[in-house]
């Protein structure tokens, strides 16, 4: 039941910033690519979310209206991971996970 946050999609290889609010999802930036074997990193700073790929910065946003809650009653960790097989066409993966860091 998190209704709230900012976290990174990876969806076809596409890397992403999305915004949940609401208990909706939106992308907000966009991040390039990634790869199997890439340590992805998400922090941030007051409302300015920064994204990483091994080391290197690849986006930001900045939430400047407030769009995604926090504070105490806002620190859960959600993660999804969703796969499928179309009907006549490619097997479709989530990414694997090795290990997540919070706090």
């Amino acid at each position: 039941a998190v209704s709230h946050g900012v976290g990174l999609r990876m969806q076809n290889s596409s890397l992403s910033l999305v915004r949940r609010a609401g208990g909706s999802d939106a992308v907000v930036k966009s991040l390039g690519s990634f790869a199997a074997g890439d340590v992805l990193r998400l922090d941030f700073n007051g409302d300015l979310h920064t994204a990483t790929r091994n080391g290197d910065f690849v986006g930001e946003w900045n939430d400047t209206g407030g769009t995604a809650s926090r504070g105490s009653g806002f620190r859960s960790l959600l993660m999804r991971m969703n796969g499928h097989k179309a009907i006549s066409g490619q097997r479709r993966f989530s990414p694997a996970i090795d290990y997540v860091e919070y706090g």
